[in-house]
């Protein structure tokens, strides 16, 4: 299969690209060099080739599709140092006009909203 000098007009009309005629003629080359390497790459023998690595031989594990939020490997509470009321408290950042205390006990003192 060839690639005529029509063909790249069209795909380039399609691909909405104005193309000079020294362009249309640099890419139908181009275009059928591909192609060709691609045919070679076609007519290669690899019917004795062994797979490569596990991905033919390993099957992904599946699991039950349950509706909901999958269940953390930790408890929430050791994510975060303090919680309240649910949500995770974080020291104010001095460059947001904190206090200069980092401590997660400053953060909570104006209700934990940074």
């Amino acid at each position: 299969m060839a690639v005529s000098r029509t063909d790249v007009l069209r795909i380039a009309e399609l691909a909405r690209l104005r193309l000079s005629q020294d362009e249309v003629s640099r890419l139908t080359g181009e275009l059928n060099d591909i192609l060709g390497h691609v045919a070679a790459l076609g007519e290669v023998d690899v019917g004795n080739v062994p797979a490569m690595g596990l991905a033919a031989e390993w099957e992904a594990p599946v699991r039950e599709d349950v509706p909901g939020a999958d269940s953390l490997a930790i408890p929430i509470e050791k994510i975060a140092p303090e919680m309240i009321e649910g949500f995770y408290t974080v020291p104010r950042l001095a460059a947001l006009g904190g206090a200069g205390d980092d401590s997660p006990a400053s953060a909570a003192d104006d209700g934990g909203v940074t």
